[in-house]
C-alpha cells in the first residue's frame, strides 16, 4: 500500500469574472451541498453491477457543471454527456458498430448522488457522482477484469469540470490497493476545466476523505491528500492540475481543447502531461502511455507532445467549450477515427 497522503493544503481558485461567465460545465458557482455523513459503500440502481453480463467495454463519462447559475446541489446539476447528440451515445454506437458489447455509466459534477430519503441509495440515475463511479469501477475490476482472459476494456470520458473527476478516477485506479493498479484503456479529456472546482468540492471531499478508515474506499486509494486538488501533482517538470495529469495506468489518452472566450479564461492552457515522462511511447508501441492532443485553438494535433500532420481534409477548426462533445462535430469525428484504431 502506498504511504499515507501529506497534510492537507487548500488551494482556492475562485474568480468573480470566471463565475459570471462559466457555463456548460465551465466551472460555475454554487454551493457544494451538505457533507455526506456516511463514508462507506454506495450502491443501488445504476451502481450495483450484480447480474450485469460482462461487456467488452465499460464506458464511464463525467459531465461538467451544468451552468454557473445552477448550484451543485440543484436537481438541474445532472449528466449531459449521455444525452442524444453528445459523446456518450456517439461512442457507444462506435463500439457496438464494431461488434463490441458495451455497459455504460454516466456521472454528474458531484462527489455523491443525492439521497433525500436517506435510504442509502441514489435518488436519480442522472445524478450519480464520483463515489458511485468508484463503486462501479471496483465492481467492474473484480468481476470483469481481474483474472479474466479477455478483460473488459475501460474507457473514461470527462468534459470541463468532469475532466477533473475523470482524472481523479484514473488516479484511484493507479493507486488501487489490491490486487494492484487497474488499467484504463482510454481516457478522453474534453476541454478540461479546474477553475473553481476546488472551491466547490473540497469541503465535501475533505470531510469524506478524513472519515475514511485507512484512507481507502472501495479498494481504491488516492496517492495524496485529495483536498490538494489544484496544482498538486508534480509532472512535466512542474506542478499540474489533476485534470492535466495522465496516470501510468492509462494506455491511450486523447485530449480535445476548445477555442472560445470561455475556455481561454477558464483553462490554464496546459495540455495533458504524463505523470512520468518515461511512460510515453510512440503511438505504434503496444506498451506504455500515448497522449494525443487536438488543440482547436492552435489548429494542431500532437502525439506525445510532438506536432503531427492532421488527417487529410481536417484543418482542425475552432470549436467551442460545449462544441467539443457534439457528436457531429469535427473533433468527435476525429476521436472516433482514433478509437476505431484501438478497437478494430
Amino acid at each position: 500500500m502506498k504511504p499515507l497522503p501529506p497534510p492537507r493544503s487548500l488551494r482556492f481558485a475562485l474568480c468573480l469574472l470566471v463565475v459570471s461567465l462559466a457555463a456548460c460545465g465551465g466551472g460555475g458557482g454554487g454551493g457544494g451541498g451538505g457533507t455526506p455523513s456516511d463514508p462507506g459503500a454506495t450502491g443501488g440502481p445504476g451502481v450495483d453491477l450484480t447480474g450485469v453480463t460482462k461487456p467488452d467495454v465499460l464506458l464511464m463519462t463525467f459531465s461538467g457543471h451544468t451552468s454557473s447559475a445552477v448550484p451543485l446541489s440543484s436537481a438541474a446539476n445532472q449528466t449531459y454527456l449521455d444525452a442524444t447528440g453528445s459523446a456518450g451515445p456517439k461512442l457507444r454506437a462506435l463500439f457496438e458498430g464494431r461488434g463490441y458489447t458495451v455497459v455504460e455509466r454516466h456521472f454528474a459534477d458531484r462527489l455523491r448522488a443525492p439521497d433525500a430519503d436517506a435510504n442509502g441509495l441514489p435518488d436519480r440515475l442522472d445524478q450519480l457522482g464520483f463515489l458511485e463511479a468508484l463503486s462501479v469501477l471496483r465492481q467492474a475490476a473484480e468481476a470483469w477484469v481481474d483474472g479474466q482472459a479477455t478483460p473488459t476494456r475501460i474507457v473514461v470520458v470527462g468534459h470541463s469540470h468532469g475532466a477533473t473527476w475523470a482524472h481523479l478516477l484514473c488516479e484511484a485506479a493507479d493507486g488501487r490497493v489490491s490486487p494492484g493498479p487497474l488499467g484504463i484503456h482510454v481516457l478522453v479529456t474534453l476541454d478540461g476545466v479546474q477553475t473553481s472546482w476546488d472551491a466547490e468540492h473540497t469541503g465535501q471531499l475533505m470531510a469524506w476523505w478524513d472519515a475514511l478508515p485507512g484512507k481507502t474506499f472501495q479498494g481504491f486509494y488516492l496517492a495524496r491528500d485529495v483536498s490538494t486538488s489544484s496544482d498538486a501533482i508534480v509532472a512535466d517538470a512542474g506542478n499540474r492540475n489533476v485534470k492535466d495529469v495522465v496516470w501510468p495506468v492509462v494506455r491511450f489518452a486523447y485530449e480535445i481543447m476548445g477555442d472560445d472566450p470561455l475556455g481561454i479564461i477558464l483553462r490554464d492552457l496546459v495540455r495533458n502531461v504524463p505523470l512520468f515522462q518515461m511512460d510515453l511511447v510512440p503511438a505504434t508501441d503496444p506498451s506504455g502511455t500515448t497522449l494525443w492532443t487536438r488543440d482547436t485553438r492552435t489548429h494542431e494535433i500532437l502525439v506525445n507532445g510532438v506536432l503531427t500532420m492532421p488527417p487529410v481534409g481536417d484543418a482542425v477548426p475552432s470549436e467551442t467549450h460545449g462544441g467539443v462533445h457534439d457528436a457531429t462535430g469535427p473533433s468527435m469525428l476525429w476521436l472516433c477515427d482514433r478509437l476505431a484504431e484501438r478497437f478494430p
